[in-house]
């Protein structure tokens, strides 16, 4: 099926990271950590390493940090570069090995079982990783591109043409805007507007197949975690309604011309989440934002495990503060459901608890930099 209904496997065969061996990150000393198929359980105090070694797994699956665009604050101090090694088990229970290097002259090595070079896109097939720490909340306050990566991630996942089709846009994009900044008349620019058109369209038919079948599972998994009345996620497409993608780079032309860069396409997009008419975030606490992130990237695990059949690695930094005993509980059902792998940072392990006896669990002590088993 070229729709969202790809990869479909008669059996689960679900993603295991199963082994992580640390060189020169962060403060981590040199470790060779083994991990449970089910939850993984990382204590310690603040500043103890503990989300260095989360850090260290998202590392793996998207080729940058989640904390800082700087290599060399990802190197343990006084040394000159760093080293990933992991193993693990993809959808199909073959065993993979990626091997990450990064020096502080951002120089580096990406392999996937020992063949150079490899990209983000191709290790994200890998190790799809979804990301939920303190800071989540932006998602909902901050600019529109974090909405739109949320919804690209979940259709680079479950839409087999996806990555080709928005690689192919944003090479145009930048090729009209390159033939804007020249002063390249109308005429000129004319195939380029032809060929993002037919981009857009597809792009755009993706993203509300994707959102009309995720916000039903964030509504659900809401019912759990966090009672909302009105809700409504609106998608606004990156141009105006009552005009085709044609109709508004044509009209639009001689504004892009003035400046030099094009004002309407899937890139200007934004999923717009609101409670009647006011966004979210001038309405929920800031607790309630965060349980909302919460339902959402629950609600991409969940639904990436019923297109697909496969799972994803969940890593939770710190999220059992916000989640009282009830939530918790929720929370780690609902992972139980997805049968996802998972990571989760905490103080301590005090009121931890596995909800399904038949998951497995590991735990982890940092402190100083040292990872010991439990």
């Amino acid at each position: 099926s070229s729709g969202l209904f790809i990869r479909c496997n008669a059996n689960e065969n679900l993603m295991r990271l199963t082994e992580l061996s640390l060189y020169n990150f962060r403060n981590l000393a040199e470790s060779r950590l083994e991990f449970s198929t089910g939850f993984n359980y990382i204590s310690g105090l603040n500043g103890s390493g503990k989300t260095s070694l989360l850090e260290a797994i998202y590392y793996l699956g998207h080729l940058r940090s989640f904390r800082t665009s700087k290599i060399q604050r990802l190197i343990t101090y006084d040394q000159q570069k760093f080293v990933l090694f992991a193993q693990l088990y993809d959808h199909y229970q073959q065993l993979q090995t990626i091997g990450l290097e990064r020096s502080v002259d951002a120089v580096g090595i990406s392999k996937l079982n020992g063949n150079a070079q490899v990209g983000a896109a191709q290790l994200a097939c890998v190790l799809p990783v979804l990301l939920i720490h303190p800071n989540s909340y932006h998602l909902l306050d901050h600019g529109p591109k974090q909405r739109r990566q949320f919804i690209d991630w979940g259709l680079f996942h479950v839409e087999r043409s996806f990555f080709s089709c928005w690689q192919n846009y944003h090479r145009l994009l930048k090729q009209r805007n390159a033939a804007l900044k020249s002063r390249l008349s109308q005429d000129a620019i004319a195939p380029w507007d032809y060929e993002l058109s037919v981009l857009v369209t597809k792009l755009h038919e993706m993203r509300i197949r994707y959102l009309e079948q995720l916000t039903p599972e964030i509504n659900i998994i809401l019912d759990n975690l966090l009672q909302i009345k009105n809700l409504n996620f609106d998608y606004y497409q990156g141009w105006p309604k009552d005009l085709s993608i044609t109709q508004a780079l044509s009209m639009n032309f001689s504004k892009d011309f003035e400046r030099g860069y094009s004002a309407y396409g899937i890139h200007r997009a934004d999923l717009q989440i609101k409670i009647g008419k006011h966004p979210v975030h001038e309405v929920l606490s800031r607790g309630q934002q965060k349980l909302l992130v919460i339902a959402m990237r629950l609600a991409q695990g969940m639904l990436l495990k019923k297109i697909t059949q496969n799972s994803c690695i969940f890593l939770l930094d710190d999220i059992t503060a916000e989640l009282d005993l009830n939530r918790r509980n929720s929370v780690f059902s609902l992972l139980g459901q997805i049968n996802a792998q998972v990571f989760m940072t905490l103080l301590d392990l005090t009121g931890i608890e596995i909800i399904r006896q038949d998951i497995p669990s590991t735990s982890f002590h940092v402190e100083h930099g040292i990872v010991t088993k439990l």
